[in-house]
């Protein structure tokens, strides 16, 4: 693994850690033949959060993300089906995220895929909109403990 690549993944794994008490993480959960890099849970909603590292600056142009003039519609494809697989395992809605790690200062969407960079995931994990009861995290965090 490059310098700059773990670098990125030293950020993301330091926001993750970085969360509210209230919130639990996931690390590598599996979803078929794939892995979820993280999975956050807590009262704010459940999401899927997919690590990725562009080789140059990112732009969000409408319903696409590009780094220079390279389009990356896999890492949008990925994030989605990885979100999907695990809420099908868990038989609840699960959001997806998709980090980009080598970015600074960035949050946005491509339509609804929350597109941010590891310094900006605290901040929008705790003004998420969801709302999850108390028992449904309990339920859910068995769940995630038997997929995982």
């Amino acid at each position: 693994m490059g310098m700059a690549r773990q670098q990125g993944q030293d950020r993301f794994s330091q926001a993750l850690g970085s969360h509210p008490d209230q919130w639990d993480v996931f690390y590598n959960v599996p979803v078929g033949d794939d892995l979820v890099d993280a999975v956050l849970m807590g009262p704010r909603g459940l999401f899927g959060v997919t690590a990725a590292d562009t080789e140059s600056k990112v732009s969000i142009q409408g319903r696409a993300l590009y780094s220079g003039q390279e389009r990356h519609a896999h890492l949008v494809r990925k994030t989605w089906v990885r979100a999907h697989r695990l809420g099908t395992r868990l038989g609840k809605a699960v959001d997806p995220v998709l980090c980009l790690t080598s970015e600074d200062d960035l949050i946005g969407y491509v339509g609804t895929l929350v597109i941010v960079s590891p310094d900006r995931m605290p901040d929008y994990f705790t003004r998420a909109s969801g709302n999850l009861s108390v028992a449904a995290l309990s339920e859910l965090r068995e769940r995630i403990g038997q997929v995982a």
